[in-house]
């Protein structure tokens, strides 16, 4: 997969006015390559031009300056009321169109909710009501009474936040979400959404008090939100911190260790424990393509990557083609950390003289299958069994493949590999062979 930011602005030029060309020419350029998109539309992206549609600004959105995170250095983005009436609407019906447009479409892959904060993160720190305000000596400031003056706080309210995240489950029934964070409030929890999570400081702000790290990191929000099982159904995906994207791989276990160079204070942490703990299947590490690697570092990234997500192995199959029928039962078993969230369409084939003469469907529901472990999760049976097989007495291979949708549009897509050594290049699987016995013909 490859990921891609874009602003609101670039596709939405009016309440209800959109030009999607451009967002359709990069997904379009990804899929080329045989991948599909993770994206994330925002407003608000420090040190880049505004995301906000410009009818907006046109019509009176109030807009807040900030220089933090080197917002202005080379462009300046603007931080908008985001309880403003017309803007929460405007993202409802973003939301809508987003959603009538891209749903189900075989070029995405997930979708990050987005839209609101610095980088469509769902958060405006320091800009939280709860940051201490400093003077040019770092000094903390204070009212009359002694008191701490804090930042204000630029978050939109819990209600429209509610309103944002029901826009975009309401949109999207094929195509799996995530958001920033797990939140539990007295208006919302988005436990009760379809939508998963992202962890963008992954690896760094990933453990909880327990482990070392704070409640507010992101799986102590998951403890706190109730909300830890929530992979087992629904999407985990990140971003590693990106200072500690490339040194990290340079300890055992990946870990960002650096006394010298200290992060807000602070190291990494164990890329594996974070990982065990959140079941991630994708994560950005656009630093490991931006510098060269080598060695053992490149080979730990490597094998970092590998243990994301999904490891599916087909661990036994049953063939039998007597009495005029074709059964054909598989077991799966997944030894990978997190199920794979879609049903793809699964084919089945047989195969004589080298050639493949029949390909057939079968319903198969590949997605939950969950990952081996101290619960006691074993294979998953899947059977199919049919009447008089359109094929002639005699000896076939069994082949069984599950179908990458993107295949629609370039048939090079990266196909869905199992971890059986019996896979072929084209995503074939090889179960066995079968006689086919019908004594009506």
């Amino acid at each position: 997969m490859e990921f891609l930011y874009e602003p609101v602005g670039a596709v939405m030029k009016g309440p209800n006015k959109f030009d999607w060309s451009h967002f359709d020419k990069q997904l379009n350029e990804i899929a080329s390559r045989g991948h599909q998109a993770v994206f994330r539309f925002y407003l608000d992206y420090p040190n880049k031009p505004s995301g906000i549609p410009k009818f907006l600004l046109d019509g009176g959105l109030r807009t807040n300056s900030y220089t933090e995170f080197d917002n202005g250095k080379e462009s300046a983005s603007v931080s908008p009321d985001w309880n403003d009436p017309n803007l929460v609407t405007a993202l409802e019906s973003f939301s809508a169109a987003l959603g009538k447009r891209y749903d189900g479409d075989p070029r995405v892959g997930f979708i990050m909710v987005g839209l609101i904060g610095f980088w469509g993160e769902w958060h405006t720190w320091p800009y939280d009501g709860w940051t201490p305000k400093k003077d040019e000596q770092g000094n903390e400031l204070k009212d009359e009474k002694g008191e701490t003056v804090r930042l204000t706080n630029w978050m939109p309210s819990e209600g429209n936040q509610k309103r944002v995240l029901d826009a975009m489950d309401k949109a999207f029934d094929h195509k799996r979400l995530v958001v920033r964070n797990p939140i539990a409030n007295d208006t919302f929890q988005t436990k009760n959404y379809d939508i998963g999570y992202h962890d963008d400081s992954f690896a760094f702000e990933t453990l909880p008090l327990s482990m070392g790290g704070q409640d507010w990191h992101f799986w102590g929000r998951a403890i706190t939100a109730g909300d830890t099982d929530f992979w087992k159904k629904r999407p985990m995906g990140g971003e590693m911190r990106p200072e500690i994207q490339v040194p990290m791989w340079n300890n055992d276990p990946p870990r960002y260790n650096d006394p010298a160079k200290p992060i807000d204070g602070k190291q990494g942490e164990d890329f594996y424990e974070s990982l065990k703990l959140t079941h991630a299947s994708f994560m950005m590490n656009q630093g490991v393509f931006q510098m060269p690697m080598s060695g053992e570092p490149l080979k730990k990234a490597k094998e970092g990557s590998r243990s994301l997500g999904y490891e599916y192995q087909v661990s036994k199959a049953y063939l039998d083609g007597t009495e005029g029928k074709l059964k054909i039962g598989v077991e799966i078993e997944n030894r990978g950390v997190a199920p794979f969230y879609y049903d793809w369409k699964v084919e089945l084939a047989a195969k004589s003289g080298g050639k493949i003469i029949n390909v057939w469907s079968v319903n198969w529901k590949i997605s939950g299958v969950l990952p081996n472990d101290s619960e006691g999760n074993q294979s998953v049976a899947f059977q199919s069994i049919t009447q008089n097989p359109k094929l002639a007495n005699g000896s076939y291979e069994i082949l069984m493949r599950v179908v990458n949708p993107l295949e629609k549009l370039n048939s090079k897509a990266v196909k869905f590999m199992f971890a059986n050594k019996d896979q072929g290049a084209d995503g074939w699987l090889k179960l066995g062979q079968v006689k086919i016995s019908n004594p009506g013909r």
